[in-house]
């Protein structure tokens, strides 16, 4: 029996067109020419990053009296890390020293001594304390009590141990501080290449087959550290003043 090409068949396929064109609605649009959206138009927020810097802002998070437990929060938990640090070293380093180790690997671990021995251990921490006293004590807080004795002394009485415990635990300022740890070390790990390729091209400073305990090359590496710093001196009184 022939279906396709007869009379009957188009008619069908129109009808068949118009019921699926009616189920079609079109798309009402905004004035702005976006999409509609649960029957109505919302406006679209265009957030573009600023890179204008408020610099009296930076600087009032800095120095004001209000970011003191701030500061102190990062004094108290960074520096008792890095003291647990220096004493676990020494620690480790004293426990292997005492050991019954074959004379190669006793020299090797005496070679770590370097850092670990105990009166460079103290002068390392003795460092830390040293910059804390100045930098925090008698830098960061005499400046507020100064310029704001009153606002320095509100702040001081109210720092309590619950915020500075909660501030170390909070994520915020755990992922802050792991973005910027990450980013100086990277930093700092550059600028010690960098000085490490020039000392081993020119030969002095601390190349790879120098040692500190070695009275002859301590003195020609005193010598080249002044001879460094007396030309950067030079350049900066040329440039400068």
């Amino acid at each position: 029996m022939k279906i396709f090409g007869t009379k009957k068949f188009y008619v069908a396929a129109s009808l068949a067109s118009a019921s699926l064109l009616s189920t079609v609605q079109s798309t009402s649009k905004c004035a702005d020419g976006t999409l509609m959206e649960d029957g109505g138009c919302h406006e679209v927020v265009k957030r573009q990053a600023s890179n204008n810097l408020d610099l009296p802002n930076v600087l009032s998070g800095l120095l004001s009296p209000g970011t003191i437990s701030n500061h102190f929060t990062d004094i108290l938990l960074f520096q008792s890390v890095i003291a647990i640090g220096w004493v676990t070293a020494l620690a480790v380093y004293q426990i292997l020293i005492n050991l019954n180790l074959s004379p190669e690997s006793k020299k090797r671990v005496e070679e770590w001594g370097f850092w670990f021995s105990p009166d460079n251990v103290a002068t390392s921490e003795g460092i830390n304390i040293r910059n804390t006293i100045f930098g925090f004590f008698l830098g960061r807080v005499m400046f507020n009590v100064i310029t704001d004795p009153q606002g320095t002394r509100d702040e001081l009485n109210s720092i309590t141990w619950t915020e500075l415990r909660n501030r170390m635990l909070s994520n915020d300022y755990l992922l802050t501080w792991t973005g910027r740890f990450a980013f100086q070390f990277l930093l700092v790990m550059t600028g010690i290449s960098v000085l490490y390729s020039i000392s081993v091209s020119n030969n002095y400073l601390f190349g790879p087959s120098n040692t500190w305990q070695n009275v002859s090359f301590r003195k020609f590496a005193s010598q080249g550290l002044d001879d460094l710093n007396e030309s950067v001196q030079a350049g900066l009184s040329k440039n400068y003043f």
